[in-house]
């Protein structure tokens, strides 16, 4: 929903191009004249977003500029704050309300070092859409230093939880430490995505859309403001599973390719970048292609039987899915992009600017030791490493995987931690939480090392949410509910700043 900011009469208000009651605004909930403290009078006004309901605007004026923020809180406390800001015309945003829930909120201003505020009001929020999920803070232990405040959450609601079910409602939105939703967004019917990303500038959100009907072959990275602005749409030919941000107004993602071969058509990825904006894809820049840069256009390197078929996708027959390419990351300061092949259990280091390949982590041809100087990876089911994982983190000389362990025997899913050392070409984990009942998903998952140490994870099929200490400890879980699966995760501090809790890892 697009939103335009005027000024009017004096007041910045905030007018919605839908309403509640369908007339093309939305519905003022409060507008108070009450005074705490000196002859100065304000007059705030309160406004729902129509679309995200837990974005609510606050409006008032002063005679001259002053610094001025919104308290909030639920229960009758004012316990939450808008950041402050000086001007005369206020506009302010109350970000991280719960919905479902009343919260007590006023307007504040610094009159010349005393505080002025309006008589405190009570405002409703509304629950989110019937046919959302709802997720059941099953534990929480604070006083373990518990470091999640809030979590970014993609996935697909029951009934139709599947990517390929007609009646699959796809969302992005934000959870608190309690579970509950405090921003949230409907993907257009036939739409899907697996992650909500935070934009580096910290001041939007957003995602890799795709067809989940897996007929049209490219894709559309979404940017959006909080108060559900679409900042920009771009092109992403062949796009699949996963995108990550770079300078310079540009995404890189995964894209496929299709190459014909007896009487099979091989699924293979590739690297591409995008220029944001850019509608049609005619800045397409190709930075890695699996077959012809890393294969040599020879099959053979490929080591492992072909699995079966998928059938007619994108408009080719007898599909073979051979790299199932399912994740990539990016180090700035190195400018170098890390996808991950799946199938092929590497993990790949590719120069940008040189569009080369540096090394191989895991998999038949690894670069990467055991710091024993044993293979790390001898065979699909015998990796040292990792089996067939997803993963969204990386820094220099350490990442992150969600270990699915789909060829472990028994299968058994895990978090874990891996560092490597480029020097010395060693890898080896560091860290490994093993699911405690020995559950199983096949499919996504994710994982994030905070800034404390903790691990924050999501068991997709499992259908739960997690805060691991690195003793093992676990300290929070909340569980989505109704056969819902989270698919990926973004650790976040604060809606206001949108500083991810992983900024400064080791």
């Amino acid at each position: 929903m697009a939103m335009d900011r005027m000024l009017a009469a004096g007041f910045l208000f905030t007018v919605a191009c839908n309403s509640h009651d369908g007339s093309g605004e939305d519905d003022v909930i409060h507008d108070t004249d009450s005074l705490v403290g000196t002859s100065l009078v304000l007059t705030p006004t309160a406004v729902i977003d129509d679309d995200h309901t837990t974005v609510v605007y606050v409006t008032w004026s002063t005679p001259e500029a002053m610094s001025g923020w919104v308290e909030f809180g639920l229960d009758g406390a004012l316990d939450k704050k808008s950041p402050a800001v000086t001007a005369s015309d206020h506009g302010h945003q109350m970000l991280g309300l719960k919905a479902g829930r009343a919260y007590t909120w006023r307007a504040v201003v610094d009159d010349g070092g005393e505080l002025v505020a309006s008589e405190p009001q009570t405002l409703d929020i509304p629950p989110v859409p019937p046919e959302f999920p709802t997720f059941e803070l099953i534990t929480i232990d604070p006083s373990a230093d518990m470091t999640n405040a809030f979590v970014s959450v993609a996935g697909a609601a029951a009934p139709g939880a599947g990517s390929e079910d007609p009646d699959a409602l796809f969302y992005v939105g934000f959870l608190d430490a309690d579970g509950d939703f405090v921003w949230y967004h409907a993907l257009p019917q036939g739409r899907g995505t697996s992650a909500l990303d935070i934009s580096l500038d910290r001041q939007s959100v957003w995602w890799l859309e795709v067809d989940n009907f897996r007929e049209e072959v490219d894709g559309t990275i979404i940017r959006m403001a909080l108060d559900g602005t679409i900042l920009s749409e771009t092109f992403a030919s062949s796009a699949h599973h996963a995108a990550v941000e770079l300078s310079g107004g540009r995404f890189a993602h995964l894209g496929r390719r299709f190459v014909p071969y007896e009487d099979k058509t091989l699924m293979i990825d590739r690297v591409l970048i995008e220029t944001e904006g850019d509608p049609t894809g005619a800045q397409t820049l190709e930075v890695y292609d699996y077959y012809s840069d890393w294969w040599g256009d020879d099959v053979a390197y490929f080591w492992l039987p072909f699995g079966d078929g998928l059938g007619s996708l994108y408009g080719y027959d007898n599909v073979v899915d051979l790299t199932h390419s399912n994740s990539i990351a990016w180090i700035e300061s190195e400018d170098a992009l890390y996808p991950f092949v799946r199938i092929m259990d590497t993990l790949l280091r590719i120069d940008i600017g040189a569009a080369s390949l540096d090394w191989e982590m895991s998999g038949l041809y690894s670069d990467f030791t055991l710091p024993s100087g044993d293979p790390v990876y001898e065979s699909a089911t015998k990796s040292n490493l990792w089996s067939w994982g997803h993963y969204s983190q990386i820094w220099p000389g350490g990442l992150t995987m969600f270990d699915n362990g789909s060829n472990y025997d028994p299968h058994v899913s895990s978090i874990i931690e891996v560092a490597y050392d480029e020097m010395d070409m060693t890898a080896h984990e560091v860290f490994r939480y093993y699911d405690p009942d020995g559950g199983f998903t096949n499919s996504l998952g994710d994982v994030w090392k905070l800034e404390s140490g903790h691990y924050l994870a999501s068991w997709m099929s499992l259908s739960k949410l997690t805060e691991v200490t690195p003793a093992g400890e676990l300290i929070w879980e909340v569980d989505p509910q109704n056969e819902t699966a989270v698919r990926r995760i973004r650790p976040v501090t604060d809606l206001y700043t949108f500083t991810p809790l992983a900024a400064s890892l080791p």
